[in-house]
């Protein structure tokens, strides 16, 4: 399966920006937030500013992942979660069809796409460069613990970041999703912020121009 049959699969649009896939050191499947869309998105790949990185945008349909709170019950927001997920597994098997490795494939995304980015490594935990999830955290009223001696993410790079006055995505999920994913054996990298609004600041862009810089 190519990426072209992935985007046929769900029927809205999908960008391509940055380097050429083939030619790229690193391809970021970048995930918007609520209400956003694949221009809005990607000025934070252009605060980033790697040229050698190529970005694969999609859009979700009218501009919104899931339609509700990202800590009800997960019912509460099917089939819209499970739809983004199945998008993002199709653009994964779409590129390594192409012969990109898993190691240099980046989930990353911000708020909403925060939180689908984080739920879909949580649900096929596969040693892909790594998670960036700014402002987002695992779905449900209650975060799934991992199982014991679960070392599917060993090595991993992830980056958790929130701030401590945003309504959208309490600091303590945040938290505690750092730690279910840091029990999977990932190296964690979690940075909240005090007095923030619900954006992505400069110093998240430095974190996230290492990690994908490493």
């Amino acid at each position: 399966m190519n990426i072209a049959s992935a985007v046929d699969t769900f029927q809205d649009s999908i960008e391509f920006r940055g380097a050429d896939i083939k030619d790229s050191r690193a391809v970021v499947i970048l995930l918007h937030g609520r209400r956003q869309n694949a221009d809005t998105i990607y000025q934070l790949a252009e605060r980033i500013g790697l040229t050698d990185i190529a970005y694969i945008l999609p859009q979700a349909p009218e501009l919104t992942w899931y339609p509700r709170g990202f800590m009800r019950e997960v019912d509460d927001n099917q089939p819209h979660v499970s739809t983004a997920l199945e998008r993002i597994d199709q653009i994964i098997a779409g590129l390594v069809n192409q012969g990109i490795q898993t190691s240099n494939i980046y989930l990353m995304g911000f708020s909403q796409g925060a939180c689908i980015a984080s739920q879909y490594l949580w649900d096929k935990p596969q040693p892909i460069g790594g998670l960036i999830a700014l402002t987002g955290g695992l779905f449900g009223p209650e975060v799934q613990p991992a199982i014991t001696d679960d070392q599917s993410l060993a090595g991993t790079r992830l980056l958790f970041t929130g701030g401590e006055e945003d309504s959208w995505v309490p600091v303590e999920r945040i938290r505690e999703t750092a730690a279910s994913f840091e029990k999977r054996g990932g190296h964690v990298t979690t940075q909240i912020y005090s007095g923030r609004d619900h954006l992505v600041s400069d110093d998240e862009i430095e974190l996230v121009r290492a990690l994908l810089s490493a």
